[in-house]
């Protein structure tokens, strides 16, 4: 949708809306249509008319309307964005500001206790309103769901080849120089909040310090130092599992740390299949010959390949003609749409989520 011009936004949304009232209007089976980020999707003209026409036909075809946005305000403000916002059976609300409370508190009749929760929820905490009755409530998954997803997430190792030959699984080894103490549980709540925002085909990332609890890190990282001398002051290493983007996400994470702290940072991947990535250093985020990361990866796509499909991520100073100027986001394509995002990681969700999108279409 990024890509398309101006004039040809409104017809494709046109387009979307007729094929998604074809399916529900078919009256086969009980469907059920999420819309996430309404309040983006509010400021097209067209599909809103789709979602207001949605919320009050839906329940005629057997079907229902489950709808998320960040900022309900903003649909209250308007006569159409009113419609929407109060029409729902079930509403959950949680953490808002205080504006945004005040107008939950006019639109839904909440009381000031009830408006007071909103402005205090923390993640999981919800008000729940069916009618007239309200219901401060939590949502936490249970300890087999947890299990299930963190199952989900973890991809099937393949599996080892017989015989003499035995595959040595590509490493990728990382360290931070010249952190200060006082910057280390920084630095780990970055590693988790990385690992976690994303699914990695290998394990996901860890780091290893003087600030480690764990047996096997404090170990390593023992190890390490005394082969290295006092040097490295963080350090941890991945086993590869055949997705370039999971090595890709973990340099440039890396070239941030370094950029953010000042500090050096390397990278060894000895088995890279580009030579010239096989060892990066950073200082101050520029690599030894001043270059940007991005500049080194201008000369080819990094490709992922998900359930048969194929992902083609762009880094910013990617040309795709001689003579097109470079684009200062990560470029994506897929099923012949190209798209733009502000980081790599970004770019990876926002394909992911229209391969999956594609999926339900054709199923």
């Amino acid at each position: 949708m990024r890509e398309l011009r101006d004039e040809l936004v409104a017809p494709v949304h046109f387009l979307l809306a007729e094929a998604l009232w074809t399916r529900i209007k078919r009256n086969d089976r009980r469907r059920m249509l999420v819309v996430d980020e309404l309040g983006l999707l509010f400021e097209d003209p067209t599909i809103r008319r789709f979602v207001v026409s949605l919320a009050r036909r839906i329940r005629k075809y057997n079907g229902s309307l489950v709808f998320a946005t960040q900022n309900p305000g903003d649909l209250l403000s308007s006569d159409q964005g009113a419609v929407v916002a109060t029409n729902p059976a079930l509403l959950f609300l949680g953490a808002q500001r205080p504006g945004e409370a005040a107008k939950l508190e006019s639109a839904y009749h909440l009381s000031p206790k009830q408006r007071a929760l909103l402005e205090s929820s923390r993640r999981g905490d919800f008000l729940l309103a069916a009618g007239a009755d309200r219901l401060a409530i939590r949502v936490q998954a249970p300890p087999w769901q947890e299990e299930a997803m963190r199952l989900s997430r973890e991809t099937a190792r393949p599996p080892p080849i017989t015989g003499r030959l035995i595959r040595v699984r590509r490493v990728l080894h990382y360290r931070l120089q010249g952190l200060p103490e006082q910057r280390l549980e920084r630095v780990h709540a970055q590693f988790e909040a990385l690992a976690a925002a994303r699914t990695w085909r290998c394990a996901p990332p860890w780091v290893a310090s003087s600030h480690s609890r764990g047996l096997f890190e404090m170990e390593y990282f023992r190890h390490l130092r005394n082969e290295d001398g006092s040097g490295t002051t963080a350090a941890g290493f991945l086993k590869m599992a055949g997705d370039e983007t999971d090595a890709l996400i973990v340099a440039i994470f890396l070239r941030d740390l370094s950029a953010e702290y000042r500090i050096k940072t390397s990278l060894r991947d000895e088995d890279h299949p580009l030579a010239k990535l096989r060892r990066l250093e950073f200082d101050h985020g520029r690599l030894p010959s001043g270059q940007s990361l991005e500049e080194v990866l201008a000369k080819r796509p990094v490709i992922k390949k998900v359930h048969g499909e194929r992902i083609l991520f762009y880094p910013p100073t990617f040309r795709l003609h001689s003579q097109s100027p470079p684009s200062p986001e990560w470029a994506y394509a897929l099923f012949g749409i190209r798209a733009y995002a502000p980081t790599l990681l970004e770019a990876e969700q926002e394909a992911l989520k229209i391969l999956r999108g594609f999926g339900h279409l054709a199923g």
